[in-house]
């Protein structure tokens, strides 16, 4: 690509080989073609690294980077480090998209100046007990919390969001991820946003 991307998409992975076909394609599909996909590897065993390869090699908006201490939150610095877009949308290597999802996000950061927005997550409709158990709790508030993202509603302010879609330089602003956390690493992130009146 020689013009900049409207988004930088930013995945970290790990063993994602079951998975990665589909979060590629469902890219692949993106109303809004105009992004680079950057894809931190946190030095998988499995065939993720190998598969995201073969991709960027066909799909130049493809962009794979080493991600050594394997923690999504450092491989979503990897990725941030390497971004060439104001934006940054997260996603994660089982994170299945809507066809429109990078365009709604851009156009709800426009329109709202927000720092961070996110959409609802919607578990899959999936076969097994611990599967449909784990999908009941996401579902529901004594399961999932109050979190808006888990049951959806009207846009609106909100503590965190799911994944989320980032003004890239309000998060370099704020430190980026934080390396030192194995989870929250969002929660966290979007609460330092909102002390710097995001």
């Amino acid at each position: 690509m020689t013009a900049r991307p409207v988004a930088s998409v930013v995945v970290p992975v790990y063993n994602e080989g079951a998975h990665i076909d589909e979060v590629l394609d469902r890219l692949r599909r993106q109303t809004i073609q105009d992004f680079e996909a950057i894809f931190a590897d946190g030095r998988s065993d499995d065939d993720t690294k190998a598969r995201l390869l073969a991709a960027a090699a066909a799909d130049p908006r493809i962009v794979v980077v080493d991600n050594p201490d394997r923690l999504q939150s450092a491989g979503l610095n990897r990725a941030m480090a390497v971004a060439s877009s104001d934006v940054l949308i997260r996603l994660d290597g089982h994170a299945f998209i809507g066809d429109d999802y990078i365009e709604r996000c851009l156009d709800l950061l426009r329109s709202t100046n927000a720092s961070v927005v996110g959409g609802r997550m919607v578990p899959r409709q999936v076969t097994g007990l611990v599967a449909s158990a784990i999908g009941l709790a996401n579902r529901s508030w004594w399961g999932a919390g109050p979190a808006r993202f888990h049951h959806g509603g009207e846009p609106g302010p909100a503590d965190t969001v799911y994944l989320g879609s980032f003004v890239a330089d309000r998060v370099r602003a704020v430190g980026g991820w934080a390396e030192d956390l194995w989870t929250n690493e969002d929660y966290e992130l979007n609460h330092r946003l909102r002390k710097a009146g995001g």
